[in-house]
């Protein structure tokens, strides 16, 4: 449950809401490159929120009592700095395959605290987003209640068969032998609506584990909503870049900068980006 602050902060007046995954102790770096350029206030236009989706601390691997409490102490720095960072405010926790767990707090967080906007976009912390011009588009969409648009890869459309394959899924989890079309979970687009359906039936909807990009268009088809292809989001590991594109996932921290380096000097998107 978004706090009380958070929720009487932010209210009407934005067309999108971004929600970037991250990992809370080892993301800073690949956060900060995102604040200091895509996400930066001179490029991000005002009706455009971004938000970190961290959700709560593990510090198992911290055997240090000392050591811990200097971790969380920097997280709390970042958080009443940027206000940007969500961590305890989400009814989630941070560790590597419970992305699934991410998506769901981060829109149930975004359908209360921003009922009135129309739009979600959920995404990695490896993604350059020209959210200028996406926020354009979208200002001429009027499906705001069944938009669900992102990167399709007719390639991705079936479980992994071993146990030792990231997309591996038990077959008495998932009996079907091809996943439905989905949008890749680096990035892509819902409406409002579709990110309310998913948040309200959030107990009952029952995701992949690892693989909140299949999760996702599964709960929208009960609703009947399908994924529709968008060129204009890609990722470098699957194509090489284009200058046309308006967001691009599979970068590093030096990678999102170089291409905002780019933007400011208005040289091509992909000028001396090397897949």
């Amino acid at each position: 449950m978004p706090s009380s602050s958070l929720l009487s902060a932010e209210g009407g007046g934005f067309l999108l809401v971004i929600g970037v995954k991250t990992a809370v102790l080892e993301g800073f770096d690949r956060r900060q490159a995102i604040r200091e350029t895509w996400s930066s206030k001179p490029e991000l236009p005002r009706d455009v929120k971004v938000y970190f989706v961290g959700c709560a601390s593990n510090f198992d691997a911290i055997s240090s009592d000392e050591k811990r409490n200097q971790v969380q102490s920097a997280i709390n720095y970042e958080k009443q700095v940027y206000r940007d960072l969500l961590t305890d405010e989400l009814l989630c926790e941070d560790w590597n395959g419970n992305q699934v767990n991410k998506v769901k707090a981060f829109l149930d967080f975004a359908a209360q605290t921003y009922r009135h906007t129309p739009f979600v976009v959920i995404a990695d912390d490896t993604i350059y987003l020209r959210a200028d011009r996406l926020a354009n588009d979208l200002r001429m969409e009027n499906r705001t209640q069944r938009l669900y648009l992102g990167q399709v890869l007719d390639n991705r459309s079936q479980p992994g068969v071993f146990p030792s394959e990231h997309r591996y899924i038990p077959s008495k989890r998932y009996s079907l032998h091809n996943y439905p079309s989905f949008a890749s979970s680096s990035h892509y687009v819902l409406s409002m609506g579709c990110a309310r359906f998913i948040a309200k039936n959030s107990a009952r909807l029952q995701g992949l584990d690892g693989q909140d990009g299949v999760s996702v268009a599964l709960w929208l088809l009960t609703i009947q909503v399908h994924v529709e292809h968008t060129k204009a989001f890609s990722d470098l590991q699957d194509e090489d870049c284009d200058n046309g594109f308006l967001s691009l996932a599979g970068l590093s921290s030096s990678g999102i900068q170089k291409i905002h380096a780019n933007v400011v000097e208005r040289r091509p998107f992909c000028y001396g980006l090397n897949r």
